[in-house]
């Protein structure tokens, strides 16, 4: 049996504030195991990137159950950098090159610069942009940047790297190209990675399972194990596995809104 690494147990959650309450997941249950690509999918809304969030310790409310990561809780494992995230779109500081930008976590974390540096430099070629180094960032597009933005995410040796649609904005050549970086970064550097999207088609190529989630108040209503094998890419779009893939994954999202709609009529 693999390990776990990451928990959600009977997880709910709502925004609060003085004067309401938006309940947004409910008996939220599922494990991610150590080296996996998982996957949430969902109708818009549903609380896909609340729950990444959850796991990331970046949201307050009210809350309850239990989410575990490595055996300990998110404000730890954010606090010892076992978390790396990368959100939809680049954040990275104008003023400062590509390798600056790199290392700007080494530098807060008071970490030697020498060392530092060289893995920056390990990382960017990993990525395909060592070349870039010394690039201001204005110059690079936007794939280029988000691939800047992967490897300074991955400066902190995360265990878990959390991917908040991160590919949304780019075109499909550079979509594919980030996907299948990603696959072979998780892979060198033993990554465990949880994917929040609304393509069917992407969660369906990059995960090795996806959970489907329930509309608000959110719950995981369908596992789906991705059996294809890898490295995937764009090419297998044809073929019959994974069509078959994604039709299940398709269904069920579909089934989800269809049950959805009953409920709101009954």
């Amino acid at each position: 049996m693999p390990e776990t690494a990451l928990r959600f147990d009977d997880v709910h959650f709502a925004y609060e504030n003085a004067s309401i309450s938006v309940e947004v997941i409910r008996s939220l249950s599922f494990d991610v195991s150590s080296h996996e690509i998982f996957g949430l999918v969902g109708p818009s809304g549903c609380g896909k990137t609340t729950i990444l969030k959850l796991a990331a310790d970046l949201v307050t409310g009210s809350t309850s159950g239990s989410i575990v990561i490595d055996g300990t809780s998110p404000a730890q494992a954010r606090a010892e950098r076992r978390i790396a995230i990368l959100f939809q779109r680049p954040i990275l500081l104008p003023w400062r090159n590509v390798l600056e930008n790199v290392l700007l976590p080494s530098q807060i974390a008071d970490d030697p610069p020498a060392p530092s540096k060289a893995k920056a430099m390990e990382l960017l070629d990993l990525a395909g942009v060592a070349d870039f180094s010394d690039r201001p960032i204005h110059e690079l597009s936007g794939g280029m940047q988000q691939r800047v933005s992967l490897v300074r995410s991955l400066m902190s040796e995360p265990r878990l790297l959390y991917l908040d649609e991160p590919f949304i904005s780019l075109d499909e050549v550079v979509k594919e190209d980030l996907l299948q970086l990603t696959q072979r970064v998780a892979q060198s550097l033993s990554l465990t990675v949880l994917h929040v999207s609304h393509s069917l088609e992407d969660s369906v190529l990059l995960c090795d399972r996806v959970a489907v989630l329930a509309p608000r108040p959110t719950t995981v209503s369908q596992l789906i194990d991705i059996s294809l094998d890898r490295p995937r890419h764009y090419q297998q779009r044809i073929e019959p596995e994974f069509l078959e893939a994604l039709s299940s994954v398709r269904n069920a999202v579909h089934a989800n809104g269809r049950n959805a709609l009953k409920g709101g009529l009954q």
